[in-house]
């Protein structure tokens, strides 16, 4: 990428990507030009750019046919030059093709941070707090935020419900919803978090407590009874309960030693000992370390009687 500071890389402002070979463009601003420069630069080299428009450009066209340019250096905040932003981009509305931005409004927030410490002290202390620091969404007064204690509002939990029985309405949202909830990530994240809870005495102690009361007993009667009515769940969890898997587990859950189930469920490392070999089941038993019954039935499911 051609890059063509003016003398001005350490300043920010307005810069402009532009691709020599059909002229689009894209704008946008940055603190620093050569910080912001480097950064694209990066993204568009790993393929891992946000900008899919630009991105589909340059594995087309190449990193020789683009080049960055500074437009304007302004001397103020994140606001001021988003402000500032907005002003080029609305000049390229009407041939709005040839631009790579994805949207026609920039849409930033000021943070927390400000050249007053006091100010950026307050407002660090305020979003600690459960409360918003940006001046368009500050609370109002009397107003209490959100918090696992306070809860919501019924007014905004209305407005939750609505919003989630729209999304979840959708079949793509649903086929969206599903793929992340039996993806591998997912669950070890759910594990770990539920882990992590049940590890809070308190939080274990509650929730035993609830879950031996009447109305706990209840509920999980009527989900059982609900789950169980579904003939499509109920062939499901058969099959899981009926599996070898589901069996072996039930019948290693006893077991002290837990490395002999790998053994037991070697049918041909059982046939060395109990046929090949010949020991007696006795001595089976002491070498893993588990009684004679439980050789005896896996001799028989493994049908070397």
């Amino acid at each position: 990428m051609k890059k063509e500071y003016c003398g001005k890389s350490k300043l920010g402002g307005i810069y402009k990507i532009t691709n020599t070979n059909n002229g689009k463009i894209y704008i946008g601003s940055a603190k620093c030009f050569q910080v912001r420069v480097s950064q694209h630069s990066a993204s568009l080299k790993n393929n891992k750019h946000q900008n899919k428009y630009l991105q589909a450009s340059w594995n087309k066209h190449g990193e020789d046919a683009f080049s960055f340019e500074v437009v304007e250096v302004i001397e103020g905040d994140k606001l001021t030059r988003t402000a500032r932003e907005q002003y080029y981009i609305n000049q390229h509305l009407d041939d709005w093709d040839q631009c790579y931005n994805l949207l026609k409004k920039c849409v930033q927030t000021q943070g927390p941070w400000s050249k007053n410490p006091e100010i950026t002290r307050s407002r660090i202390a305020l979003a600690m707090k459960g409360k918003r620091y940006s001046p368009a969404t500050e609370f109002k007064k009397g107003d209490i935020p959100w918090t696992k204690i306070h809860g919501h509002k019924e007014e905004t939990k209305n407005k939750i419900a609505k919003i989630s029985k729209r999304m979840w309405s959708k079949k793509s949202y649903r086929r969206k919803m599903k793929k992340i909830h039996r993806s591998e990530s997912f669950r070890a994240f759910q594990g770990d978090r539920i882990k992590k809870l049940w590890q809070d005495p308190e939080y274990k102690e509650s929730r035993l407590k609830y879950f031996n009361s009447k109305e706990g007993r209840r509920k999980a009667a009527k989900k059982a009874r609900d789950l169980w009515s579904n003939p499509f769940l109920r062939e499901k969890m058969i099959s899981i309960h009926n599996s070898p898997e589901s069996k072996a587990r039930k019948s290693f859950s006893h077991l002290k030693n837990k490395e002999a189930s790998t053994y037991l469920l070697d049918r041909n490392w059982l046939h060395e000992q109990y046929c090949v070999k010949s020991l007696p089941v006795s001595e089976i038993a002491r070498k893993l370390k588990v009684c004679k019954s439980t050789i005896y039935k896996w001799i028989k499911n493994h049908n070397l009687r």
